[in-house]
């Protein structure tokens, strides 16, 4: 089942009737919790064939399209993380990767509440791939890529869109930000600490900084 547009619906009513705010939280993550995006079945063909969900799905428009993939991400399948990175790198035609929308989805961004266990386990899974091109000359060269690191049409990773959203800034600066899900991305930022990621890094410590001092 497609569970973004009762999402919708629900988060709506939230903001029509703000008196029934906890009613209607509890149906929702009642709601999240029971009735499932995706079917045994199709596990199952996510693990043993993923490429056949990469299919271009076109939107209502049809000048803009989706995948299955995509789909799943936002509604926050975890099983898409046990599937070869290469998969989550795949982009729609907005220009978010698979990572994105499932990073996104855990952030709230269809039932409004912040999934950090699939957060979590998102900053833990290794994201890397490999990617073989063949030269002018016909020889095979070899180029390392992480997941984390591939920008969207707004320039940023996944983690830039973390950080942003945990701190209050870029796009967030007028929300508050989340104490718990900044202690997170510390904790990335102390395990992880390769060269693609130094900038991040960085930002994460100047933030955390700022935070702490407030």
């Amino acid at each position: 089942m497609d569970k973004r547009k009762f999402h919708h619906f629900l988060n709506a009513l939230k903001d029509e009737h703000e008196n029934y705010i906890e009613l209607i939280e509890a149906i929702q993550e009642k709601f999240e919790d029971n009735v499932k995006p995706i079917t045994d079945e199709e596990v199952k063909a996510l693990k043993q064939h993923p490429l056949q969900f990469v299919k271009k799905i076109p939107n209502s428009d049809k000048r803009e399209w989706t995948s299955q993939l995509h789909i799943w991400a936002e509604q926050g399948v975890p099983e898409i993380l046990d599937l070869d990175p290469i998969y989550l790198a795949f982009k729609n035609s907005v220009g978010d990767t698979v990572l994105m929308s499932l990073v996104s989805s855990a952030a709230g961004a269809y039932t409004e509440k912040i999934k950090y266990d699939l957060i979590k386990k998102v900053l833990d899974t290794d994201l890397s791939y490999v990617v073989t091109e063949k030269g002018e000359n016909g020889e095979d060269s070899v180029e390392d890529k992480n997941v984390l690191d591939i920008k969207d049409l707004n320039g940023q990773t996944p983690i830039d869109f973390l950080i942003d959203f945990a701190f209050g800034t870029g796009n967030y600066k007028n929300y508050l930000g989340d104490p718990k899900l900044q202690m997170i991305l510390k904790k990335f930022s102390e395990v992880n600490d390769t060269e693609n990621s130094e900038e991040e890094n960085n930002k994460i410590d100047e933030l955390d900084a700022k935070a702490q001092s407030h």
